[in-house]
């Protein structure tokens, strides 16, 4: 008996000498980047001993490098959830979360390695970024404190932060601000003076950004400073230097995707079809692993509503993680929107198997369950929905929507809704001071890929932002309606003001529609209240009959089999400025003569935050 118990314990310690010696022989072809014979090896090892923690970390890192980051995230759950209390678990928690492109999982792992002790600069530095990814802003800004004070006041660093967290929130002024800080204190640096020239494009001052990135631009080209020069003319309506700047900017640097998308943007717009779509079409054909580029094109043809052509894209070829759930997110979408609900769940269903907790997703299911007439099960998930993100727009937009196909009674929203004169303030020579002024910047040819408007045009960057007297002096009457609309309808001020308790636009622009011009139904998800501003109007809309032009509320759109009638409609006049919650659905009816609708249209408020932000 002793002998044998003696032959086991030889027995195994020969079985692990051995295995430590195969998982040393693994780690060396790990580290020569043969990967798929070191997967192949560990393997060998967890098929004996699951849990063994050296082998699995490595084994992890292997799936990573094999865009295999699920099957990684499968072992790791399953196998080693006894290491929780090691580095080396979160570590390798972190790499599979970031290559999948959870954010949220990604978060909790990074927080885990610093609890344990990893304060490295690179692990600080991603843990702030997924602060301000997952919008975890409160945590940003005790984030930004508590390194003030380690940093003894570190003023560069700190002013850096500070920046980031601005333009995440679209805080543009501080941005502007923050970005003139770190310039002072060092005007030679290009990177300081590239973030300054992108702040003041932002806070809608393209016209102060472009000397600093010409300037730049002398000293050393480069793909970045092109781009934002081509978002610069882009703003100010001069398309063909827009247009050459974004060329040159692919030419530099092939592979970045908002180049080509604002690029074709901007040949859309220009009329010049025969270079449409062509920047995208080269690039992917050529580097035909740049996944991110084809799930950028696919994305740019759905916003372009060319969804039989998206899906073509996208079932050309499964893509590799993270990209495999971008393109299932995106499958779905397309499907979705071309009419095609029962198989959208199904794309939906799959990403929700992997990401149960996907806000996104989540929500792209619920409307995809509205389009197939299931409207008790995307009623109850919206309500759900609705306690994370209370003031989520979108959110509120689709459970009107399910209530009303459902035949249930939603709030009426013609309370919520109110027509206001300007003219009281604003004499009848300055509307046509300001249509002469809007004339100069719609450029345009076509309308904008991704927007709600037929027949017609819609100016770039941020309208409210101009230095012109007629928006400065039509901007502060609006101002003060804005706040009257607020106190009559119990609006929190709030959800509509700024750090300074100014009025936060969240976005404003002009829209010029021709003959046979109209929006399709659509909803605002960038704000808390809408609005919209007649400057000049086609004789028509006097007919009450017909209603062409008309503004008309409550008809939700979801497909061309799926929609429902207007609730209310507002005859417009010019002067006029019609204030609503952003959520409420709304478009136009057509104009039918050959004439021009000029309007200034706007969003206010602070949109799409988390209940809580912990």
């Amino acid at each position: 008996m002793r002998r044998f118990f003696f032959a086991q314990i030889v027995l195994y310690y020969m079985q692990s000498l051995l295995s430590e010696n195969h998982i040393n022989t693994c780690i060396a072809l790990f580290n020569a980047r043969k990967y798929a014979q070191a997967k192949q090896g560990f393997e060998e090892v967890l098929n004996v001993k699951p849990e063994h923690a050296l082998a699995s970390m490595y084994y992890c890192q292997t799936l990573v490098h094999l865009n295999q980051p699920d099957v990684a995230y499968n072992h790791l759950t399953k196998h080693c959830s006894v290491y929780e209390h090691q580095m080396w678990y979160w570590q390798c928690a972190v790499l599979i979360s970031n290559r999948m492109g959870d954010h949220e999982q990604e978060y909790r792992a990074t927080q885990a390695c610093i609890k344990l002790g990893n304060n490295s600069a690179d692990m600080l530095r991603r843990f702030f970024e997924l602060l301000l990814l997952t919008k975890r802003y409160n945590q940003a800004q005790q984030y930004i404190r508590q390194q003030s004070e380690q940093l003894n006041s570190n003023d560069e660093a700190v002013n850096t932060l500070w920046l980031k967290y601005a333009k995440s929130r679209e805080y543009y002024i501080e941005a502007v601000e923050f970005a003139q800080k770190l310039v002072n204190a060092k005007p030679e640096s290009h990177y300081f003076l590239h973030e300054y020239a992108i702040a003041l494009r932002l806070n809608g001052a393209p016209e102060k950004a472009l000397p600093i990135l010409k300037q730049l631009l002398q000293k050393k080209p480069h793909f970045a400073i092109y781009h934002n020069l081509g978002n610069c003319y882009s703003d100010l309506g001069n398309y063909a230097q827009a247009i050459a700047n974004y060329r040159q900017a692919i030419t530099l640097n092939p592979l970045y995707s908002d180049s080509h998308i604002n690029l074709n943007k901007m040949l859309w717009e220009s009329g010049l079809n025969k270079d449409y779509l062509v920047s995208f079409e080269t690039v992917i054909k050529a580097h035909p692993k740049a996944y991110h580029l084809r799930l950028s094109f696919a994305h740019f043809l759905v916003d372009a509503k060319l969804y039989a052509r998206a899906l073509t894209l996208l079932d050309s070829a499964p893509l590799p993680e993270p990209f495999a759930q971008q393109q299932l997110q995106l499958q779905g979408l397309a499907l979705r929107l071309q009419g095609d609900s029962d198989r959208a769940i199904q794309y939906f269903n799959t990403l929700l198997i992997k990401q149960p907790d996907a806000f996104e997703i989540k929500l792209e299911h619920a409307i995809a369950q509205i389009s197939n007439r299931d409207f008790s099960q995307a009623r109850a998930a919206l309500d759900m929905l609705t306690e994370q993100q209370p003031a989520n727009q979108t959110i509120k937009a689709y459970r009107y929507a399910a209530m009303r196909l459902a035949d249930e009674q939603p709030a009426p929203i013609a309370p919520q809704i109110r027509s206001i004169n300007l003219c009281d303030r604003l004499p009848a020579d300055f509307w046509q001071q300001l249509a002469t002024e809007l004339h100069q910047i719609h450029n345009a040819t076509a309308q904008p890929i991704g927007q709600t408007l037929v027949n017609g045009s819609q100016t770039r960057g941020h309208l409210f932002s101009s230095r012109h007297p007629c928006i400065t002096r039509l901007k502060n009457v609006l101002n003060e309606k804005l706040l009257a609309y607020c106190q009559t309808h119990e609006v929190p001020l709030e959800s509509v003001l700024d750090t300074r308790d100014h009025i936060n636009y969240t976005g404003s622009w002009s829209v010029r529609l021709r003959q046979a011009g109209f929006h399709h139904d659509h909803f605002h998800s960038r704000g808390t209240l809408s609005g919209v501003i007649y400057i000049a109007l086609p004789a028509e809309v006097t007919d009450q009959q017909n209603r062409a032009g008309w503004l008309k509320f409550g008809a939700p759109y979801l497909n061309e089999t799926l929609s429902l009638p207007a609730e209310y409609f507002i005859q417009p006049a010019v002067g006029t400025c019609v204030i609503f919650p952003s959520h409420i659905w709304h478009g136009t009816t057509p104009i039918e003569a050959n004439a021009e609708r000029l309007t200034i249209a706007f969003d206010v408020g602070r949109y799409g935050l988390p209940a809580t932000d912990s």
